[in-house]
């Protein structure tokens, strides 16, 4: 029979669920996840109709954009929004936005 290590301090369930969603490698793709989904929340509701947040590759956020006057708005607009969806997310999973 094995024997129950008991530990001194209690471990949060957080850690504990981040430690297993990072060794089986889906941490990265819960966050990236949540990046497609807060795209929604952070544009406008024209933008949201005529876009389509499709993928995170390597912290690059790829964006369908229907129309080319809404692609050279977004374009200028790249920083900010990259900016809002890492507060959203609370840390760093969009490095760049490329508009396809």
């Amino acid at each position: 029979m094995r024997k129950r290590v008991r530990l001194n301090e209690p471990i949060k369930i957080s850690s504990v669920l981040d430690d297993i969603l990072s060794k089986l490698g889906l941490k990265s793709i819960i966050e990236e996840s949540t990046a497609i989904c807060i795209w929604n929340e952070i544009v406008d509701e024209k933008t949201k109709k005529e876009t389509e947040p499709v993928k995170v590759e390597d912290g690059v956020l790829y964006v369908r954009v229907s129309s080319p006057g809404l692609r050279n708005k977004l374009t200028f607009e790249k920083e900010k929004l990259i900016r809002a969806i890492n507060e959203a997310c609370g840390k760093e999973i969009i490095k760049s936005i490329r508009l396809v």
